[in-house]
């Protein structure tokens, strides 16, 4: 009798502490190359949203498309990316520096003094989280984005509409 109320308690336990997990915020990207913030923190096991909870980010496209994750405000962090759970590859780690500032993800990325990765991927269906890498400070920002791949059509189109401009804009000066 003993016994099954132990068990009955320990069962009580693990049903609380399961309702009290915290749930995984999820965020849709949109391939608009829109910034999505997110954190990482010194013994924290995946990447967390604004208040500290779980984050993951999902897309699903017909096309190819681009996924950027960039280090921005103090440079030297790293992540590991995950595309459904599977390793996708990582930014790399950079030189922790304290007198490099960038305000916006917009503001470091293209600079190799922030830790950046892009990929391009195929259709389909996809959930992005992360692992921390390097945390010099213990904690980081970063930001996660997509962008459409311009279709072959499309590129060919403006190529040509550029040509035309430059044509006419010789035919005015001769």
């Amino acid at each position: 009798m003993k016994t099954q109320k132990q068990l009955a308690g320990a069962a009580l336990v693990v049903a609380a502490a399961l309702l009290n997990t915290a749930q995984a915020a999820s965020f849709t990207l949109t391939p608009d190359g829109a910034w999505f913030e997110f954190l990482l923190a010194e013994g924290q096991p995946s990447w967390l949203d604004q208040a500290a909870e779980p984050a993951s980010f999902s897309f699903s496209s017909a096309n190819p498309f681009v996924l950027r994750v960039v280090d921005f405000f103090l440079p030297g962090d790293s992540t590991q990316v995950l595309s459904n759970g599977v390793l996708l590859g990582a930014t790399p780690t950079v030189a922790f520096d304290d007198s490099q500032f960038a305000d916006t993800p917009d503001a470091a990325l293209g600079n190799p003094v922030w830790s950046q990765a892009s990929w391009v991927l195929g259709p389909g269906s996809y959930t992005f989280t992360g692992l921390p890498g390097t945390l010099p400070t213990g904690s980081a920002n970063l930001a996660i984005s997509v962008t459409a791949v311009p279709e072959p059509a499309s590129a060919a189109m403006l190529l040509a509409g550029l040509l035309g401009l430059v044509g006419m804009a010789r035919r005015r000066r001769g």
